[in-house]
């Protein structure tokens, strides 16, 4: 058994938790958006506080690994290194997209459906995958820019769930067969499940070398400009 610390930042909520032995204990979500930087430390401390142990008591972190906000993903990648550096216990990386599927799961647990989580990625792309409950892969996770004919990825045979940030932007081209969940909020407890599986199996990130999966290149305006 293990307390382990869980951060996702993957988007412009933060949210922490803790968990032992996959269930939770204390978590907090900040409605402040893009408040990582400013508040996550104190999140941290918060959690512990509510959980009455202290951080040394943490035998692991896990962190949502992306896709995702670029900035999030690097704020939240850097404090979880740094814990796990200072306290010399293993980092726990968890798919966001898959994390996803996890948090909303057991919702449709009495239906036979397959899941299909939209993450804002600007303009008019997502970075999506199509999964089912038991975390089979039917179609990768990729970055999709949204144009007609739309979504055609989508298993035709399966009533597909399709959820998260960039749901809002996808609903006109979403297929009949696609059914929209508008109320996910993404969440740390959400990477409990598969955090507590990893680290009973000892699977484990190369602290040093791991990096976030970005799924497409950084772009801003004067990288474009510096390019030319």
């Amino acid at each position: 058994m293990a307390y382990i610390l869980h951060i996702e930042t993957s988007s412009p909520v933060c949210s922490v938790s803790i968990a032992y032995a996959g269930k939770t204990i204390s978590a907090y979500t900040s409605d402040v958006q893009q408040d990582h930087i400013r508040g996550i430390a104190q999140y941290i401390q918060q959690v512990c506080d509510i959980a009455q142990i202290s951080l040394q008591h943490i035998q692991a972190v896990a962190i949502s690994a992306g896709p995702g906000s670029y900035t999030g993903l690097r704020i939240g990648t850097s404090i979880a290194k740094g814990i796990c550096h200072a306290l010399n216990i293993p980092l726990i990386t968890i798919s966001t997209l898959e994390a996803m599927i996890d948090g909303v799961k057991s919702m449709y647990a009495d239906r036979d459906v397959v899941f299909c989580p939209l993450l804002d990625a600007r303009r008019m792309e997502v970075y999506t995958m199509v999964g089912t409950a038991t975390h089979e892969t039917l179609v990768a996770p990729h970055a999709y820019v949204i144009a007609a004919p739309a979504f055609t990825f989508l298993p035709e045979n399966r009533q597909t769930i399709c959820f998260g940030s960039g749901l809002t932007k996808s609903l006109s081209y979403l297929p009949a067969h696609a059914e929209a969940f508008t109320a996910y909020n993404p969440s740390s407890e959400h990477l409990h499940s598969l955090a507590f599986q990893q680290f009973s199996m000892g699977i484990f990130a190369d602290l040093p070398y791991f990096e976030p999966e970005y799924l497409k290149e950084f772009y801003t305006p004067a990288k474009k400009h510096a390019d030319k």
